[in-house]
């Protein structure tokens, strides 16, 4: 928890209290309470949070406030303190998975900076949006298309489309020729950030020079008027880049809500735009999908284990549970849908389920409810869909009716010796999915109205 008299910066402390004593914001200034503050000389950036030993992180570099305070005036912090509150309410530390870090931030950025300029009118033009044009040096796009946009996912998605350049996996990260390195023309500058004022990227890690306008900061320094571009780094507070493990994420959504009902419950309400969130996680219209794609799960087939009443000789009709496949994607990004999903399907469906991240963790049948929580989850890694479908033509199950829940931010799946129709299912936020091969197919958005 936060002590105002540990956080070694008065725009900071100022903030907080000031956020506390007005009407509309009073709910960040209470919600930032929860972070420990934690000064950080070393950060590439004027702040970035993260969960770490199941504790909220709130990291600050003084020389970097100050740079923004002389650029921006006092209310910076304010806006400040909103952004890295946003970035934990909407769990993106846990939502970023294997994605290009730098991406990643300037698509976080953009959701959260429009939504602040929506909900609260507070602005700084320098920074990302996604509802204006951009043409920075490293990456390029037309905000135009971003407009309208909610889910960082989606955001992200049009960022790598845009830009074929910039490796989806994180390579050629920021902007700045490679080549250029003033110091000794070494690749370093492939992944700066960029800073305020100075335009430049991190360190080349050839030789330690840093040469000029690399990274998303633009123009050379001329006392702190630079661009910045980006509000925060995250990049150097992830674990060295490694991907937050399947319980932290449990534990980071479970605090997160608790908090949020808590202040709630004080009469401290959020913004529109997290309200908003919180309530579109609670929908339920998977159910409905579920629905539409197999029925009510059962269907009449003919057998003599139910003889007709007209002729005692001939077939009667019997329900039985219908037989399909399910694939799940348990990669990190899914792990709390599929809460929603399996209570729905168990027992109504005759399911050979497969569970699968960057490889099968689980095949089997499933029966019942006492069964799934037996098999549980396994996975919380990456995305690499190949193998599910491998293992269901290897254990000839590829006849029949399959549906297949992912994000879909996964290589193209070739359904070659595949003859079941397939019936993809969006989770939130998810990209397309690519494929060929696939005979009989249906593309369902799911959590979504």
């Amino acid at each position: 928890m936060a002590k105002l008299q540990d956080i070694n910066h008065e725009g900071l402390k100022t903030a907080i209290i000031d956020l506390q004593v007005s009407p509309d914001l009073i709910y960040y200034g209470y919600f930032a309470m929860y972070f420990d503050f934690v000064e950080d000389p070393t950060l590439p950036a004027a702040a970035g949070v993260c969960i770490e030993k199941r504790q909220f992180k709130f990291a600050y570099n003084v020389e970097y406030l100050n740079k923004y305070e002389k650029m921006y005036g006092k209310n910076f912090f304010k806006f400040l303190i909103i952004h890295e509150c946003q970035h934990i309410l909407l769990g993106h530390q846990a939502r970023t998975g294997s994605r290009n870090k730098q991406v990643a931030n300037i698509a976080m950025d953009m959701v959260i900076n429009t939504m602040i300029e929506t909900d609260h009118k507070l602005t700084f033009d320098d920074f990302y949006y996604s509802n204006k044009k951009y043409e920075e040096p490293g990456i390029v796009f037309d905000g135009r298309k971003y407009d309208g946009l909610q889910m960082f996912e989606e955001v992200y998605e049009q960022l790598i489309q845009d830009n074929p350049d910039v490796d989806s996996e994180g390579n050629e990260q920021g902007g700045g020729d490679p080549k250029d390195c003033e110091s000794c023309g070494g690749s370093g500058h492939a992944n700066g950030e960029g800073t305020p004022g100075d335009g430049q990227g991190e360190p080349c890690p050839d030789c330690g020079g840093t040469g000029k306008e690399q990274g998303s900061g633009s123009g050379e320094d001329k006392e702190g008027e630079g661009k910045p571009g980006l509000v925060d780094s995250h990049r150097e507070m992830q674990d060295d880049g490694k991907e937050m493990s399947s319980s932290d994420k449990a534990i980071m959504d479970s605090m997160v809500k608790e908090i949020h009902e808590s202040l709630k419950a004080r009469g401290y309400a959020a913004s529109e735009g997290i309200e908003n969130a919180f309530a579109f996680e609670k929908k339920k219209p998977i159910v409905n999908v579920y629905k539409r794609v197999f029925g009510n799960g059962r269907q009449k087939s003919s057998t003599y284990r139910k003889l007709s009443r007209r002729n005692s000789a001939l077939k009667g009709k019997r329900k039985e549970s219908k037989d399909v496949n399910i694939i799940l994607d348990t990669s990190g990004s899914l792990w709390n849908d599929i809460n929603e999903i399996m209570p729905v399907v168990v027992g109504n469906y005759n399911i050979y389920l497969v569970q699968c991240d960057t490889e099968v963790k689980y095949a089997g049948h499933v029966k019942t409810l006492n069964d799934w929580k037996k098999v549980a989850m396994k996975g919380g890694g990456g995305t690499t869909m190949q193998p599910a479908i491998d293992h269901l033509i290897k254990e000839k199950r590829n006849s029949i009716q399959t549906i297949f829940v992912s994000d879909f931010y996964t290589e193209d799946l070739n359904f070659d010796k595949f003859k079941g129709e397939v019936t993809f299912v969006k989770s939130r936020g998810a990209a397309n999915p690519t494929f060929h091969n696939c005979i009989k197919y249906k593309v369902i958005e799911a959590f979504r109205d």
